[in-house]
């Protein structure tokens, strides 16, 4: 895991934050990075947060199929804590019909990380056989903060907002339904906001 923490917090904005969580027009949830270990490929693919995008879309291995057993344990990945979840093949299964083995890649990469994932988060890892098809992995899970959909009157003004905004941010599906407050797409800030947008929030909900 990098030195640098991706979200770049301040500390000369914790009065800032903090009156602003007071005040219910922000608050934070915790959201990682989604990443997907190809199989066949040794590679591991972001595909940023591991939230909803703006059309609901949230990115699954193609391999993660009802039809099939997903185990998933907490793994060390590059120095940090990160949730793995894969598709294993069983041993007295191997070569069935059905049998992940006959259809997907072996992915060595979660294979390997599997092996070395903390004691007692997944017992039953240890009687399967490989890991095969590709595998879904979550890091570097970190607060961030989100802005409140009660400070918004519709969707119209959350773009307003946005055209405003000089920190990053992405807005996502999650939450969102047909009518009411969670109608409105969160706007969820990829780093902390930076001064002049939490002056400018400060400004506008006051």
């Amino acid at each position: 895991m990098s030195q640098k923490i991706r979200t770049k917090p301040n500390k000369a904005n914790r009065h800032l934050l903090n009156s602003l969580k007071t005040a219910r027009v922000l608050y934070t949830e915790k959201i990682g990075i989604r990443n997907i270990i190809k199989a066949g490929q040794d590679t591991i693919v972001s595909l940023g947060l591991d939230i909803p995008n703006a059309e609901g879309f949230l990115q699954r291995p193609d391999n993660f199929h009802p039809y099939y057993p997903i185990r998933s344990a907490y793994v060390t990945h590059e120095k940090g804590s990160a949730f793995l979840s894969a598709t294993p093949g069983h041993i007295r299964c191997a070569g069935c019909p059905g049998d992940p083995s006959t259809l997907f890649s072996p992915n060595q990469i979660a294979d390997t990380l599997f092996q070395q994932s903390k004691p007692g988060n997944d017992t039953y890892v240890g009687s399967m056989g490989n890991i095969y098809g590709d595998a879904l992995l979550i890091t570097d899970v970190r607060q961030h903060w989100i802005v409140a959909n009660r400070c918004l009157v519709d969707q119209s003004e959350a773009n307003d907002l946005c055209s405003q905004l000089i920190t990053p941010y992405v807005v996502s599906q999650r939450y969102h339904v047909p009518s009411g407050s969670f109608s409105i797409k969160p706007i969820v800030f990829v780093q902390e906001p930076c001064e002049e947008d939490l002056i400018y929030l400060a400004m506008k909900f006051s």
